[in-house]
């Protein structure tokens, strides 16, 4: 009985010893759990299906985060976060139709060709990732998820060389060229899309990043790191539109004037995915 006692006593002593030695080193692993990070890199929207006709440029997106790591062990942990992006990107198009009915009072079908169609627009958004994160040495890589929320929004659009024809199914009278109907060339109509938030533009991104760890200024733990996210899920604009904005619009006066609705805001822009690129650096504190 009593070597059983000594034995038992012998266990409770290590597994104590190794319990709080767990806890120091934890204790050292979290040291420096917050940390502020600031990206710069691009933004692009892949569009599906492909268009030969409209695709998105690319555009800058400038970033700022912070985050909070809990480490389950010197390689292993979880890291969340808060961020802020600002993007901007571009929709593009080249011959473009666009057909509708009007009745000024009998019915009169319009048919217009947009040479280019050039829409920029920049978006503030609000950043929320969730990462499991590896380390070895100076190497690490994260992976995980990153919800995506817009907060405001302004975009202004530009159509060039539309070419404008009329039909009356009640005559059968066609009209090409007329100041009061307004067909014929029009070089440019530019407009401005209302600043608010884009319904609908909620992205769950997938979301990778590899990087190195270094100090720098002296004794201050850094990464520098290649992150790249790709949305899951793919926006299409027709669907989030209650009320369907008509592209085109007439004032009904005279002579006829028409005005032109953004295309991404009137849902002309096919559905497509969000793609982001950047170049991270980050200190923790």
């Amino acid at each position: 009985m009593k070597k059983n006692n000594i034995a038992i006593i012998l266990l409770l002593m290590i597994a104590t010893t190794v319990a709080t030695a767990q806890n120091s080193d934890r204790k050292v692993i979290n040291r420096h759990p917050f940390s502020l990070g600031i990206a710069m890199g691009a933004t692009s929207f892949d569009m599906t299906p492909a268009d030969d006709n409209e695709h998105f440029m690319p555009g800058y997106r400038p970033e700022l985060d912070l985050c909070y790591t809990y480490r389950f062990s010197s390689q292993w942990g979880l890291r969340i976060g808060l961020g802020l992006s600002y993007c901007q990107s571009t929709y593009k198009a080249e011959q473009i139709t666009l057909s509708s009915t009007e009745f000024h009072p009998y019915p009169i079908d319009y048919s217009r060709t947009a040479a280019f169609v050039d829409e920029r627009y920049h978006i503030l958004q609000l950043e929320l990732p969730l990462m499991a994160l590896w380390q070895n040495n100076r190497f690490f890589a994260a992976f995980g998820v990153r919800g995506v929320l817009p907060i405001q929004q302004l975009g202004r659009y530009c159509y060039n060389n539309i070419t404008s024809s009329a039909y009356i199914p009640q005559q059968g009278t066609s009209i090409a060229n007329s100041n009061a109907m307004d067909c014929g060339l029009t070089r440019e109509y530019r407009g401005e899309t209302p600043e608010s938030p884009l319904d609908g533009r909620f992205w769950i991104m997938g979301s990778a990043e590899i990087g190195y760890s270094f100090y720098s200024l002296g004794k201050t733990p850094s990464t520098v790191s290649l992150c790249v996210d790709y949305s899951f899920n793919s926006w299409n604009v027709s669907d989030d539109i209650v009320s369907s904005s008509p592209l085109v619009e007439s004032d009904n006066g005279y002579p006829l004037r028409h005005h032109y609705g953004s295309p991404l805001s009137c849902g002309q822009v096919n559905p497509f995915h969000c793609l982001n690129v950047a170049l991270r650096y980050s200190f923790s504190f």
